[in-house]
């Protein structure tokens, strides 16, 4: 790797810290409306197109008309994150 200029440090041999039981439940909540809405709204506006083949600019512009599909479509989506299995992971590595 003569192209890399800086070693990382190796990952700690004592393992990870563990989750708590807080910051498991955190972790595998549900996003929020609020969280969601920001989300969309903080993206840069000529992104990529997502999953549905907008750039963020038009949700962000037709909001009013779209939001309520779109929040729909993240509570029942396929595409949701589910930390579920990398707590697990991060439970047996430590």
């Amino acid at each position: 790797m003569d192209d890399v200029e800086k070693e990382l440090d190796p990952l700690p041999s004592e393992g990870f810290m563990k989750l708590t039981q807080d910051e498991t439940r955190v972790l595998c909540a549900p996003f929020t409306e609020e969280e969601f809405v920001k989300a969309v709204r903080s993206m840069n506006r000529f992104k990529a197109p997502g999953p549905d083949g907008y750039q963020p600019v038009f949700n962000q512009k037709y909001w009013e008309e779209v939001g309520e599909s779109l929040k729909r479509e993240n509570e029942d989506g396929d595409d949701k994150v589910d930390w579920t299995s990398a707590v697990e992971f991060h439970t047996k590595v430590t």
